[in-house]
């Protein structure tokens, strides 16, 4: 009987043992592939052909690389909102230059319609096609308006997210809205004070609503924030973590391999790599963001990892630079920035497919790896049940007597 009752002990725990053994040693071919959490690819092939940043003739640039830009689908161009900030006014404002790029070269757009903003996110919105912009001057720093066919509209209401800065915008095709996260929240524009903010607000039909999530990123500013065409998530890179949003809800995709804690990189979605590309920024120093050397380093992020573009030749490091997608030609686009010792107003392209081969993620996935993890727990969860059962079997429990 002892003898018995061991072996079956014992054959259970070799069944939970053989569960975690399983979990940490499934080859990429097993029917739930296991392996390495998503993320520990590190760099492309090396043997892959180099994607190389090519800079564009600058005859005709905008004069001062400062203000966002988006590809303006409706329009047919990438869109930049130039602000040059004019100290004539209190508070100071910026100039309301818009340029247009197409066919590789830039060109003004009338501008006396635009609104005057020394603050401003863009992004363009294909479900209302019209590009959205968000910012303002001083205490008017949460403005809304929309651009499209050559034309500036204020949509601006009371429900809006408060003024602020530092904050990022990108669109949400799952939702076909407009997500805005973070950023320094003013409580006294007079003294400068505030504070840093995590929360997440839609545009969405022309109004603005504040998206009640369980989690979310440490409250930040000056951080990355684009769609992965991968998946249709979006992606928030900032202070070394990685996080993205769907479903009206963040998750912590940080991983050991993935673009070094920075501020204000270049980051925007890539079509044509199926996920998104990041670019430069400003490093850290001593664990602070922001205030270590500047960057020039480019990465992929899709399939839920990241990878190092092998990149032949590159702008100069830089914090602030703005990145565009240009379908007419497949390449992206980077403006200006801040360099070492001055703004620049540089135009560079670059194919990042070119190096790309196969899924930025190994071949164990992250997904395999929670299905692992499942797969796992289900094994063990059986074993202890069972073990259960035949404990209950050899030492049954009294039945309670009916009055």
């Amino acid at each position: 009987m002892h003898g018995g009752k061991a072996r079956q002990r014992a054959t259970l725990v070799f069944v939970a043992i053989a569960a975690v053994a399983l979990l940490f040693s499934g080859s990429a071919n097993s029917a739930i592939p296991l392996g390495r959490p998503a993320g520990l690819a590190g760099s492309l092939d090396p043997s892959a052909p180099a994607a190389a940043w090519t800079q564009l003739p600058s005859s005709a640039d905008p004069t001062l690389g400062i203000g966002p830009m988006t590809f303006d689908a409706a329009d047919g161009y990438v869109l930049l909102y130039e602000t040059v900030v004019s100290f004539t006014e209190n508070p100071p404002c910026a100039g309301q230059q818009l340029w247009k790029f197409v066919d590789g070269a830039w060109s003004p757009l009338p501008s006396a319609s635009a609104p005057k903003f020394n603050t401003a996110l863009m992004v363009y919105d294909p479900a209302e096609e019209r590009v959205v912009l968000f910012g303002g001057c001083g205490t008017d720093s949460n403005q809304t308006w929309t651009y499209a066919d050559g034309v500036w509209s204020n949509l601006t209401s009371p429900i809006a997210p408060p003024v602020r800065e530092g904050a990022s915008m990108a669109y949400d095709s799952s939702t076909d809205a407009v997500v805005l996260f973070g950023g320094y929240v003013f409580t006294n524009l007079t003294k400068g004070t505030g504070h840093y903010a995590n929360d997440t607000w839609e545009f969405q039909n022309g109004s603005w609503h504040e998206v009640p999530t369980r989690r979310a990123p440490p409250a930040q500013d000056l951080f990355g924030l684009a769609a992965d065409t991968s998946s249709d998530d979006l992606v928030l890179v900032g202070n070394g973590e990685t996080w993205t949003f769907a479903t009206g809800d963040w998750t912590n995709r940080s991983m050991s391999v993935g673009p070094s804690a920075r501020t204000s990189p270049a980051f925007v979605d890539d079509p044509a790599t199926h996920g998104s590309v990041l670019f430069g920024g400003q490093g850290a120093f001593e664990g602070v963001a922001g205030v270590g050397p500047l960057l020039s380093d480019t990465w992929r992020f899709s399939d839920g990892c990241w990878q190092s573009l092998f990149v032949a030749s590159a702008p100069a490091p830089r914090v602030g630079a703005d990145l565009a997608y240009d379908p007419a030609d497949g390449d992206l686009l980077l403006f200006g920035g801040e360099g070492a010792s001055s703004f620049l107003n540089d135009t560079w392209v670059v194919n990042a497919t070119l190096g790309v081969t196969g899924s930025a993620c190994p071949a164990t996935s992250g997904s395999a790896w929670a299905y692992g993890l499942i797969a796992a727990g289900g094994f063990a969860a059986a074993a202890v049940g069972a073990l259960l059962w035949i404990r209950r079997r050899r030492h049954p429990q009294p039945r309670a007597r009916s009055r």
